[in-house]
């Protein structure tokens, strides 16, 4: 289980700023690309 919540807080970190950082890079080229990464996200 420790294991398990420990990969998964991991997991969350590196899509949480990959979120930012591209939600960044993209809100400049094109906005369509924020909700659609984010919805990439939240699906398993």
């Amino acid at each position: 289980m420790i294991v398990i919540l420990a990969i998964g807080t991991l997991i969350w970190i590196v899509a949480f700023t990959g979120i930012n950082l591209s939600g960044k890079n993209s809100m400049e080229k094109s906005p369509t690309a924020v909700p659609s990464g984010s919805n990439a996200m939240l699906k398993p």
